[in-house]
């Protein structure tokens, strides 16, 4: 088998048959690109895949060259792209989806990236073009090509921590360890903190601070005077830490918008999988213009810490939920850009019911079964995916909350202390916040009858008028998103390319723009 490996050389390291990207800790230890060869190829020759990343831990993709075959290692958060495709003879290997070009689209990639905002699962934009799955090995040999899925956030009962078990002390440990990791790759550079007003990102800052990392600066943004400012600067005050609020006014941006930029950066964050969020372009882009920021600098982004504690059970996945309904609901809560039919609907449930067959069984939890699916689909592609930018911009990312010893212990969390984040909330006030004097403005988390309340409002604000949506996206636009994403529906209009807006989420702007600007340009 001819194989061709089409990566870029100044973004990760290579030496013999290995390359790899991010950051990886062998047992516990920061490992370089000479040793892992030699860990890899020991630990590939037991060809016992369950615990590999509970041993190879961090956030990082890798390539490796056997003789039997081609391993395509990526850790949970899939951070770091690559893409395949195979014939008889060739597998041609890439970090970007460029290289794949001249492949025939593929309608149901397309259909899934404008209803959702990402392509499900290992398929991309390209026909016969495959990408790694978060937390996955992808074993490619002349003869075929296997998927092992050594790490799953979905769980059965019996695998729950023992309700006499001390989980808040475990966790406090946990989330410790996985931020000694964090510092350990800091090295003393300076950690940039996107600060909001809730739980995660403060966390972050409390952490390091508590680990004597003091190289830090933390910057919020949006529109003026919202409450994510008014919370982020406390919280900095308070830690004496250096805070930035960038104002989102349409003067700011019109200063530093550069169309070639934006649209060279919306196509590497799209990379084949995904729309891409703009939230924080602008933000990267005043910090580097005043010179706050050097080229050495590592972004924290806070994702989806939330989501480990629990914050979409009973709000988006209940509790007891059948089985055979699960790729229904996934598809309800998460494909819902546009308003679809029932053709389209059956097509992404169908999809969605092989995944299952292949990787869960009936003793999961079935709401494990649905977070498990989101933490590799919309988390990884679509929320993680947001922290591109920092990686764009040339800088080094790193992402705690995808440490794999901190999944392994929230998804084992009895339900009961995961529903409103009870476990997650209470660990940080104790052993976080309360301790340095921010636990002030306590995160809200919506109450049970909320959460049934707004589940009863949801089908009829699609009756709405459109003028009064309208209204209600502008008046819960914190970002001035309307104004960050004028350029693409002004592109789109100018290129009199019909697009839909329901006006109830600006993605939908996003998602066609690169369906019809990025995909036609490659």
């Amino acid at each position: 088998m001819n194989v061709e490996i089409r990566i870029d050389q100044t973004r990760w390291n290579s030496h013999g048959d290995v390359s790899y990207i991010g950051y990886i800790f062998y047992k516990n230890q920061l490992i370089n690109v000479m040793d892992l060869e030699n860990e890899l190829l020991s630990f590939i020759s037991g060809e016992k895949f369950d615990n590999f990343f509970s041993i190879f831990n961090g956030q990082f993709t890798i390539i490796l060259k056997t003789y039997e075959a081609i391993y395509l290692i990526t850790s949970p958060g899939a951070f770091y792209l690559v893409h395949y495709t195979k014939t008889q003879n060739e597998l041609l290997v890439s970090d970007r989806i460029e290289s794949f070009k001249d492949y025939p689209l593929d309608k149901d990639s397309l259909d899934s990236l404008k209803y959702c905002g990402f392509v499900p699962f290992s398929k991309t934009v390209y026909e016969n073009v495959y990408s790694c799955q978060s937390g996955t090995i992808h074993i490619i040999t002349e003869q075929q090509i296997s998927t092992i899925k050594p790490f799953q956030f979905a769980v059965s009962n019996r695998e729950l921590f023992n309700p006499n078990t001390d989980i808040g002390a475990k966790a406090n440990e946990v989330i410790l360890n996985a931020f000694k990791r964090t510092v350990k790759v800091l090295n003393g550079r300076k950690a940039v903190v996107p600060l909001s007003a809730g739980y995660d990102s403060r966390l972050i800052l409390a952490a390091l601070k508590k680990l004597n990392h003091n190289n830090i600066l933390a910057f919020t943004y949006g529109r003026p005077g919202n409450i994510e400012a008014r919370t982020a600067q406390k919280v900095a005050s308070e830690l004496n830490i250096e805070w930035y609020n960038i104002e989102y006014t349409p003067e700011l941006i019109n200063s530093l918008f550069d169309k070639t930029l934006l649209y060279d950066y919306i196509q590497f964050a799209f990379n084949g999988k995904s729309s891409i969020c703009l939230h924080e372009f602008y933000a990267v882009l005043y910090l580097r213009s005043k010179g706050l920021i050097s080229d050495g600098s590592v972004f924290i982004p806070g994702h989806s810490g939330d989501v480990l504690g629990g914050s979409q059970l009973i709000k988006v996945f209940p509790i007891n939920y059948p089985f055979s309904k699960i790729s229904k609901l996934y598809v309800k809560s998460k494909f819902n850009l546009f308003t679809k039919q029932k053709q389209t609907l059956k097509a992404f449930e169908t999809i969605i019911i092989n995944e299952i067959n292949k990787h869960y069984n009936q003793d999961q939890l079935s709401f494990s079964i649905l977070e498990d699916i989101d933490l590799n689909e919309r988390l990884s592609k679509f929320i993680l995916n947001a922290a591109q930018v920092f990686r764009f911009f040339n800088y080094t990312v790193l992402t705690p909350f995808w440490d794999s010893e901190l999944l392994d212990l929230f998804k084992r969390v009895p339900t009961n202390q995961r529903v409103e984040k009870r476990l997650y909330d209470q660990v940080l006030e104790n052993n976080f916040f309360k301790p340095l004097h921010i636990s002030f403005l306590t995160e809200e988390n919506p109450s049970l009858m909320d959460i049934y309340f707004s589940r009863f409002k949801k089908p009829f604000k699609r009756l709405l008028p459109k003028t009064f949506k309208q209204k209600l996206l502008i008046k819960n636009d914190i970002t001035n998103y309307e104004k960050i994403t004028q350029p693409l529906k002004q592109d789109l209009e100018n290129a009199k390319i019909k697009y839909y807006f329901s006006h109830t989420n600006y993605n939908e702007i996003i998602s066609q723009w690169i369906i019809n600007k990025v995909l036609n340009k490659l």
